[in-house]
């Protein structure tokens, strides 16, 4: 099970011009883009009070809005797939995979057409279609259901701490990818199962796993 943002790709150019559109249509001071990079992953409720301390619903939706006006135009295209991910999912073709992430599953499912990659994965669920953004694990139990498996049987691959409190809560298995803004020792609090710099280095790690 895959998180999406930094760890199949890369969108922090759509979400900085997302944000940047949005925080501008609220008259709002832009927030630095090297900030902006460090909130990717979390819901945008979270992200919007990070940089403004305001929980205002009324002025989170209208946030929202905003975003997701803009994100529907540029989001696919300002999105890049990591070089190693078509490889890396040919060779796991044995395996059930799916997407956990706060981003809208419509969203990944463009991008994942656009690069031809979309027949991979037996399930995606975004942040539309759950009640709980991570940390909680509904969308990971989601993915679960759908796939008729347990805990047990699956690993989350993200990249960022919310990531790795998801499948704590959870109850499953972490692997953390350094692809992202977060490094390795930031998970030192949690019991990652393992870490890998790059994701081509996934197949031989569960090949591996599976022949201890």
């Amino acid at each position: 099970m895959f998180d999406f943002d930094y760890t199949l790709g890369d969108s922090s150019e759509g979400i900085i011009d997302c944000m940047t559109y949005a925080f501008g249509k609220l008259g709002l001071p832009e927030p630095d883009p090297e900030e902006i990079k460090k909130t990717i992953g979390k819901s945008l409720p979270d992200t919007f009070e990070i940089f403004t301390g305001n929980s205002c619903r009324k002025t989170i939706n209208e946030f929202r809005k905003f975003f997701r006006a803009r994100a529907d135009e540029v989001m696919a295209d300002k999105t890049y797939l990591y070089e190693s991910v078509p490889k890396v999912l040919e060779e796991l073709q044995d395996y059930r995979l799916g997407i956990v992430s706060t981003k809208f599953s419509y969203r990944i499912r463009d991008i994942l057409r656009r690069e031809k990659i979309e027949h991979f994965f037996d399930v995606i669920i975004g942040g539309e279609n759950v009640s709980k953004n991570k940390p909680d694990p509904e969308g990971l139990h989601l993915a679960l259901e759908k796939l008729g498996t347990t805990p047990e049987e699956i690993v989350y691959i993200g990249d960022s701490q919310v990531d790795a409190e998801t499948a704590k809560r959870g109850g499953i298995k972490f692997v953390a990818v350094l692809s992202g803004v977060t490094v390795r020792h930031q998970f030192e609090s949690y019991n990652v199962w393992s870490f890998m710099n790059d994701l081509s280095e996934l197949p031989e790690l569960l090949s591996n796993s599976i022949r201890r």
